[in-house]
């Protein structure tokens, strides 16, 4: 076929995909809702729908049967702060700046951008925007209110939030009104939040709606601790919970997979209350339901104890469907999909074209037609932790940004500090052996170098130890000292640009 014939061929099928996304949100001349859920510290195991799970999560799993199941859903970046950010704005950490943990991300303005983040965008196309639960975006001290204005990103109208907490019982979990004044949940926080979901959706008349709910849980609440209220404890016995093939079997695992099992099981009752509240509104049908998680939560795999912020399966890979019955076939897909990715897909579903400051791929006629995808890796990296890398559909890949951490120094066989891996998880889906260095692997390990290298380049990051980056994107008032002081977690600017100029790594074409 010659390029005219093939250019015509492939823009008739872009026009065919759009239409039918366009008459798929069609109701009566309305537009799709969308809903977007997301639990905290929540692995892709833990949910009723994967293989051989013990979670009991009876709404999640209808929701699932009526929509698109994705197995190969993967954080940029498991961490709290750096995957909000990435997922309210569509750019990667180095460009938002939301980089670690109680950094304040920078607003669109701030970005040279403005009016391009997800809710701003929705906002411009007639979308009444809501959000409730965990910010965490605004930096420093987390125990206060967000005002309004440019750091809310968009959601200018109905805001509760707590902007980060591990309260959670009846009474002692909050919110701040819109006068800024703290107000207390008579319940478990899940509950309350899925109350002022509810009272949301209530609201809503004739314009399309936008709703983020941000659950805390199953996240620890501090110390590893988990636990649920007593309905939800009961579901699970300590002594027969499954461990993960790479924990210790021990008292202590078990009473914390107890307790995260039941706050999954707590959350998934929360996200039946949100869908019978679109249902009694005559919505369900026409809004997309999401629900994914911000990272996952390690468990005590690999012995890591705190959580989060590893390269393993258990922190980087999380639970994600999509229910749209008017254009979504029911079943699973093995696409690989990223933080990057859930805004222009998601605004492409809405029939919304997708800013071009977006950083990843608009997936939605892929989703729409069921195709595999052609994504071959998806960029992960954590900056606290000083690594960067890729994940493909079978390999993870990551090396250190210190140099003073050599590879050479750290033992193969003992991934449980490791920041230099390559895991081949079709034949070790548990990652108990890493394959940094093998002779077998060089190939692939080169390969998939010069492909985190590449990403590195375009998206303007560097191959520095972030306690360096910190120093030199970080304002003078920072403190590193708690309760913060008024300043910390500010920028002076554009980290991307900030750090231009310093040691690069050297570029290489995908």
């Amino acid at each position: 076929m010659s390029s005219r014939g093939l250019l015509i061929t492939n823009l008739f099928l872009f026009l065919t995909a759009m239409s039918g996304l366009a008459q798929a949100g069609a109701n009566n001349g309305s537009r799709p809702n969308l809903v977007f859920i997301m639990s905290d510290q929540h692995s892709f195991d833990m949910v009723g729908w994967h293989d051989g799970s013990q979670a009991l999560t009876t709404h999640l799993v209808k929701l699932a049967s009526m929509g698109m199941v994705f197995r190969n859903a993967v954080v940029n970046t498991p961490q709290c702060t750096p995957y909000r950010g990435i997922l309210l704005s569509g750019m990667h950490s180095v460009q938002n700046g939301a980089m670690n943990n109680d950094i304040r991300m920078l607003s669109s303005s701030e970005t040279g951008q403005p009016g391009s983040y997800f809710a701003e965008v929705l906002a411009r196309q007639g979308y009444q925007t809501g959000y409730i639960g965990k910010w965490h975006l605004y930096g420093g001290d987390r125990a206060r209110p967000i005002p309004a204005g440019p750091h809310r990103y968009g959601f200018d109208g109905y805001f509760l939030s707590n902007n980060c907490t591990l309260e959670f019982e009846a009474r002692k979990a909050y919110w701040w009104d819109s006068s800024g004044h703290k107000q207390f949940h008579q319940e478990w926080e899940p509950f309350g939040q899925s109350r002022h979901a509810d009272d949301f959706i209530s609201r809503q008349n004739d314009n399309p709606f936008a709703l983020f709910i941000a659950y805390h849980p199953p996240h620890d609440f501090g110390g590893n601790k988990y636990s649920a209220p007593d309905k939800y404890m009961a579901m699970y016995d300590e002594q027969r919970v499954k461990l993960r093939d790479n924990v210790a079997d021990n008292t202590a695992n078990r009473i914390r997979y107890r307790g995260h099992l039941a706050m999954i099981s707590g959350i998934d009752e929360a996200v039946g209350m949100v869908v019978s509240a679109l249902e009694r509104k005559g919505l369900l049908d026409n809004t997309i339901i999401v629900f994914t998680a911000d990272h996952g939560d390690m468990l005590f795999s690999h012995n890591w104890p705190n959580n989060k912020g590893r390269p393993e399966n258990e922190s980087l890979h999380v639970p994600l469907l999509i229910r749209w019955p008017k254009a979504i076939r029911p079943g699973s897909t093995n696409m690989l999909i990223g933080t990057l990715d859930l805004m222009p897909t998601l605004l492409g579903l809405l029939n919304i074209a997708p800013p071009n400051t977006c950083q990843g791929k608009d997936l939605s006629t892929q989703i729409v037609r069921h195709r595999k995808g052609r994504q071959k890796q998806i960029p992960i990296y954590n900056h606290q932790h000083d690594w960067r890398g890729v994940y493909t559909k079978r390999f993870t890949y990551t090396f250190c940004t210190d140099p003073a951490k050599d590879p050479e120094k750290l033992p193969n066989a003992d991934t449980a500090f490791s920041r230099f891996v390559l895991y081949d998880r079709k034949k070790d889906p548990a990652e108990k052996t890493n394959l940094f260095n093998d002779p077998g692997y060089a190939r692939i390990q080169r390969k998939l170098d010069a492909r985190t290298r590449s990403w590195m380049s375009n998206a303007g990051e560097v191959d520095m130890p972030y306690e360096k980056i910190s120093r030199l994107i970080r304002s003078p008032t920072h403190g590193q000292q708690r309760p913060w002081p008024a300043g910390e977690g500010l920028l002076k600017g554009i980290p991307s640009q900030i750090l231009k100029g310093t040691r690069q790594p050297e570029g290489t074409d995908r």
